[in-house]
C-alpha cells in the first residue's frame, strides 16, 4: 500500500535509522518493557523489532533513483497534451504560439523551482519531512502576516481540491484519448462494428481497472519508462508524417485572433504539466538535491519537454532523439492547418503503419493511467484511513475501493464531456494554471516579503533584490490568474455551445 505521512513508520526512513535499530538490538534489552514474562515476551519483542527493521529496509528499497524519478516526472509532463498542441497553434497562430510556448516553458520550470525551494524551507523550519503540496501551502501561510495565517487551512483545502481535480482531469483525458485512437483503428478494419464513442469510453474504462492496483512510485516508474519509449517513437512518426508534403511556412497564419488566444493558453497550460509530481518525487528520491540542480530532474525533464514542443527548425539535424521529438505543435499545424484535430494522431493517414503507431501510443497512455491517481489518492487515503473502524480490512482494500470510486466519477465526467479538446482546455485553464504557475509564485512572495532569512544575501543587496523578486512573482501570479479566469470562461462557453449543438 502507499505509505503516507501519517503512518507509524514514515517513508523517510533511512540507512541510519535502520542501522541504529539493528546495532542496538541484541535480543536481551527488555528491561523497559512493562509486562515482561520471560521467553514469550522475549519472542514478541524480538518479533516487533524485526518487523520494524524489515519495514525500514522496505522503505529504503522503495526510494527512487535519479533515473526512475526522471522517468516518472517526464511521463507526468508529456501525455495527451503534447498531441493537442497543433490545435493550440491553430488558435494562437504559428509564430505567436512558437514564441509563447518557449516563454511558458521557462515560467513553468521557474515555478517548479520556487515550489521546491518553499517546500524545503518550511520542512526544515517545521522539522517535518514528507510534506505534500497542501501541507507546504499551509506551513508557508503560517509564516506570513496574521490575515494570511487565518486562512492557511482554507488555502490548504483549496490546494487539495484543485490538485485532485487536476490529476483526475488528466485521467479523464487519457480515457478519451485512448478511446479516440482505438476507435479510428477498429472502424478502419471492421467497418461493420461501428459504435458510438460512449461504447469505446466504457470498454476502455473497464480495462483500465487493473492498472489501479499499482500503488508504488517505484513500480510506476517501470511503466513510465515503457510509456516514454513508446511516446518518443510516436513523436518521431508524427513528425515524419508532418514532413511529408509539408506546405511552406507562409501558408499558415502567423498569429491568431485575440478571441481564440485563451483557448491556446488553456491547451498549452495542460501540455506543460508536472508541478504536482514535484513534491512527491522529492519525498521518494534517494538524493533530493538531484531534483533541482543545474542538471537536476526538473531542468532535464522540462528541457526535454520544451524541446519536444519547440526544438530547432533545422530539417538536416533531425537525427537525434530530442530532434525527433521536436515541434509537434509547430509542424502539426503547419502540415494540417485548419483541418487539424484535437489530437494530431487523428490526422494521420489510415495505413497499417500509422494505425500500429496509434495503437502503441494508446497503449502508452493506457499504461500511464495510474500515475495521476497517485497524488490525490495518497493524501485522501491518509485522511480517511484513521477514521475507519475496521482497520485490518480497510488498510488492505480501502485504497482500491477509493480508486474505484473516483474512477467511476471520472468516467461520469467523460460521459458528460466526451470531447478531448474541451477536457484538455478546461483542466488546463481552471486547475492546472493556478496550481502550476500562480500558487508557487504566491508562496515565494510570502516567504520573501515576510522572512528576511529566506535568502542568504548581504544586507546591502537585499532591498533591491526583494523588490525585483516580488515584482517578478507578482507578474507570474497575474499571468496565472488572468489565464485561469479568461481561459475558463471561454472554455465553458465553448463546452455549452458544443453540447447544445451535439
Amino acid at each position: 500500500m502507499i505509505e503516507n505521512s501519517n503512518s507509524e513508520v514514515s517513508t523517510s526512513g533511512n540507512k541510519n535509522e535502520t542501522a541504529l535499530i539493528k546495532d542496538n538490538y541484541d535480543g536481551s534489552n527488555y528491561d523497559e518493557c512493562d509486562n515482561y514474562d520471560g521467553v514469550d515476551d522475549d519472542k514478541n519483542i524480538q518479533s516487533r523489532n524485526i518487523e520494524i527493521i524489515e519495514r525500514l529496509d522496505d522503505d529504503e528499497i522503495k526510494k527512487l533513483s535519479y533515473f526512475q524519478s526522471l522517468m516518472n516526472f517526464v511521463k507526468a509532463c508529456i501525455g495527451t497534451g503534447v498531441f493537442a498542441l497543433p490545435i493550440a497553434f491553430k488558435y494562437g497562430g504559428l509564430w505567436i504560439s512558437f514564441v509563447y510556448l518557449a516563454f511558458f516553458g521557462l515560467v513553468t520550470t521557474h515555478a517548479m523551482h520556487l515550489l521546491i525551494k518553499s517546500s524545503r524551507f518550511v520542512s526544515q523550519k517545521a522539522n517535518r519531512s514528507g510534506m505534500n503540496y497542501g501541507q507546504v501551502v499551509e506551513e508557508v501561510c503560517l509564516l506570513g502576516p496574521q490575515p494570511i495565517r487565518n486562512i492557511s487551512k482554507h488555502l490548504k483545502i483549496f490546494t487539495y481540491f484543485i490538485l485532485c481535480l487536476t490529476q483526475f482531469g488528466f485521467s479523464a483525458s487519457y480515457i478519451v484519448f485512448v478511446a479516440y485512437n482505438v476507435q479510428v483503428v477498429v472502424e478502419e478494419y471492421l467497418p461493420s462494428m461501428q459504435c458510438s464513442t460512449l461504447i469505446y469510453h466504457s470498454i476502455i474504462a473497464l480495462f483500465l481497472i487493473p492498472t489501479l492496483c499499482i500503488t508504488h512510485l517505484k513500480t510506476l516508474s517501470f511503466f513510465s519508462l515503457v510509456a516514454n519509449i513508446l511516446i518518443a517513437l510516436s513523436l518521431g512518426v508524427v513528425l515524419y508524417s508532418c514532413f511529408v508534403g509539408m506546405p511552406p511556412v507562409d501558408s499558415r497564419q502567423a498569429y491568431g485572433s485575440w478571441k481564440d488566444f485563451p483557448r491556446f493558453f488553456s491547451i498549452a497550460s495542460f501540455a506543460f504539466d508536472g508541478t504536482a509530481m514535484i513534491i512527491p518525487t522529492e519525498n521518494h528520491i534517494k538524493n533530493p538535491k538531484s531534483l533541482d540542480g543545474t542538471f537536476g530532474i526538473i531542468n532535464i525533464a522540462m528541457l526535454f519537454v520544451t524541446i519536444s514542443y519547440l526544438g530547432k527548425v533545422h530539417f538536416i539535424s533531425c537525427i537525434s532523439f530530442q530532434h525527433l521529438a521536436q515541434l509537434i505543435g509547430f509542424f502539426g499545424f503547419l502540415k494540417y492547418g485548419e483541418a487539424v484535430k484535437s489530437s494530431v494522431t487523428l490526422n494521420l493517414p489510415n495505413t497499417i503503419f500509422y494505425n500500429v503507431v496509434r495503437l502503441l501510443l494508446a497503449l502508452s497512455i493506457f499504461m500511464s493511467y495510474a500515475i495521476p491517481f497517485y497524488i490525490p489518492i495518497n493524501f485522501i487515503w491518509s485522511i480517511l484511513q484513521p477514521k475507519l473502524t475496521d482497520r485490518a480490512f480497510f488498510h488492505k482494500f480501502g485504497e482500491y475501493f477509493l480508486k474505484m470510486f473516483f474512477h467511476v466519477i471520472i468516467f461520469a465526467f467523460v460521459v458528460a464531456v466526451p470531447h478531448l479538446e474541451s477536457i484538455i482546455a478546461l483542466i488546463g485553464a481552471l486547475f492546472n494554471t493556478p496550481l502550476a504557475i500562480a500558487l508557487p509564485a504566491l508562496l515565494d512572495i510570502i516567504l520573501c516579503h515576510f522572512l528576511r532569512s529566506y535568502e542568504s544575501l548581504p544586507p546591502i543587496r537585499r532591498p533591491l533584490w526583494l523588490k525585483l523578486k516580488i515584482f517578478k512573482n507578482c507578474f507570474i501570479v497575474f499571468l496565472g490568474t488572468a489565464g485561469t479566469v479568461v481561459g475558463t470562461l471561454v472554455t465553458v462557453v465553448r463546452i455549452v455551445r458544443v453540447s447544445i449543438n451535439f
